[in-house]
């Protein structure tokens, strides 16, 4: 577990390492800009923190936006999962877009301590430092640490709860807590 746990610290070294040479000011593809107006509009007005106001030209509110957000009266919602743009927002008020990418590098290391939990918890004999290394590099995990989305923080709860399930019905009983746990966690 202590090599697991050393392997960890050095992907999230360097995954700090690779999101500095990311761009401070662009996104490579479009999702995420739509999740960065949400963030920054929860930044920009806390009392309607998903209220994104809608263009104004002269004095006439226009309701033409993209797709990807629903038009209601006065304003429009993002269409994305909600609270991963105000949990963020506070990163990126913080430390500006590099802060956009807290919750994924989160993700990205929570999900490699999720693997080996489970690969552990369905057999003892695995060997938890080889499931972070082949987590981190034989899948797209790194990629969505590294992006601005949602998938990266998901799929960490999600491997997680699955381990705390796994935690709870090992044995002859279920353990309660574990079993809470899971349950909020893929809640």
């Amino acid at each position: 577990m202590k090599y697991a746990a050393l392997l960890v610290v050095a992907f999230g070294a360097i995954l700090v390492a690779l999101a500095a040479g990311l761009r401070p000011d662009a996104f490579f593809v479009g999702d995420p800009g739509i999740k960065l107006l949400a963030a920054k509009n929860a930044i920009a007005r806390p009392d309607q923190p998903l209220d994104i106001p809608l263009p104004i030209i002269g004095p006439v509110r226009l309701p033409y936006v993209e797709p990807f957000f629903e038009v209601h009266a006065d304003h429009a919602h993002a269409v994305t999962t909600e609270l991963f743009p105000l949990v963020s927002a506070h990163f990126i008020r913080w430390w500006g877009l590099r802060g956009a990418y807290v919750l994924p590098a989160l993700g990205f290391l929570g999900t490699l301590v999720g693997c080996a939990w489970l690969a552990v918890a369905l057999d003892r004999r695995r060997n938890p430092a080889l499931v972070v290394l082949i987590a981190a590099l034989g899948t797209p995990f790194l990629f969505y640490g590294l992006e601005f989305w949602e998938h990266a923080p998901a799929v960490a709860l999600a491997v997680n709860a699955t381990a705390m399930f796994i935690t709870a019905i090992r044995g002859h009983r279920v353990r309660a807590l574990w079993a809470l746990g899971a349950g909020i966690a893929f809640g």
